[in-house]
């Protein structure tokens, strides 16, 4: 280890560019041609920079050496190739809140023999094999809790219901040994009918460039039977700001962006469905929801007759800003 005349620090060696092993530790901050961690921009101001010199290339905060906060990529040319971070300290790309790829069936009327064995009254569109599938209060075995539980399928209407369960808001996961129940079955119970909202989703606040786009696929009893997914703020009850109608469609392709103005407390919503039947695209609409604070994103399904059946086959969610 040596010091130089420039004042860098040197290890491995002297101070040969083709040397293995060679570090250098540049100390002064007003060089990015070395690493500069925690250091004003500025000498004496308040403005920290951390830029790392990498070949070409330079990486960290304040890479424009002008006191900002974001974080990228220059190239030898000096140019942000790649802003990874504004200034507002929000990331540049699409970031994922959500996504789901495991089935999840809002259980139509049906049948629950002892330990979890099931005759569901519908049949689904698909044999599904491994879902989550949600059962109102009782429907397992007596009082048990309303709520998504892991379920294997071997045929659209035979399953074995387990003791795992989701808890609707994080990322679900597929149960490798589930646990069976040893419960006697209530026999028939019957499926919901009015509005819940099976999935709620923390959502960081919004800041006033924010977009936050959906896109789920749904596949359901293709029946003029009324079956609407929508999405709402908090819960149930809360603010609409989008609806997709599933009757007369076997399959639905739902898509949606709820999007800040330029100011809080200003958002439009959009979105548009493709059904196997019907198509359309949805009205726009200006919105004043207060989203300067965590909030959650919900899904909620309504089945007007008990022995329809909704599945939600895949859901994404993703944020811009």
């Amino acid at each position: 280890m040596h010091t130089d005349g420039r004042g860098n620090t040197h290890l491995g060696g002297s101070n040969t560019a083709n040397l293995p092993g060679r570090v250098t530790i540049e100390l002064d901050p007003s060089d990015s041609a070395g690493i500069a961690l925690n250091v004003p921009a500025t000498p004496m101001s308040g403005s920290e920079r951390a830029v790392v010199k990498l070949g070409d290339f330079t990486l960290g905060q304040d890479t424009s050496a002008n006191g900002t906060k974001d974080f990228g990529v220059l190239n030898a040319a000096g140019t942000n190739v790649a802003p990874l971070v504004n200034a507002d300290g929000l990331p540049t790309w699409a970031q994922e809140i959500f996504h789901s790829t495991i089935p999840l069936i809002v259980a139509p009327t049906g049948s629950m023999g002892n330990n979890g064995v099931l005759t569901s009254g519908t049949a689904n569109p698909l044999t599904y094999l491994k879902t989550y599938t949600w059962f109102p209060t009782g429907a397992i075995f007596t009082a048990s809790p309303a709520g998504w539980y892991w379920t294997v399928w071997t045929t659209t209407t035979a399953a074995t219901v387990y003791q795992e369960t989701w808890d609707g808001a994080s990322e679900p996961q597929a149960v490798a040994t589930p646990t069976p129940w040893v419960k006697t079955g209530p026999g028939a119970f019957t499926g919901p009918t009015t509005i819940d909202d099976y999935i709620r989703i923390p959502v960081a606040a919004l800041g006033v460039d924010t977009i936050v786009r959906w896109m789920v696929d749904t596949s359901q009893t293709n029946n003029a039977n009324v079956k609407t997914l929508s999405f709402r703020i908090v819960d149930q009850s809360g603010t609409l700001f989008a609806t997709y109608a599933l009757a007369s469609n076997a399959s639905v392709e739902a898509h949606g962006d709820l999007s800040a103005m330029g100011v809080a407390g200003a958002q439009r919503s959009s979105g548009y469905q493709i059904g196997d039947a019907s198509a359309g695209l949805h009205a726009r609409a200006l919105r004043t929801l207060d989203l300067s604070a965590a909030w959650t994103f919900c899904v909620c399904v309504t089945k007007a007759t008990a022995t329809d059946v909704v599945v939600i086959e895949q859901l994404e969610i993703e944020r811009h800003g």
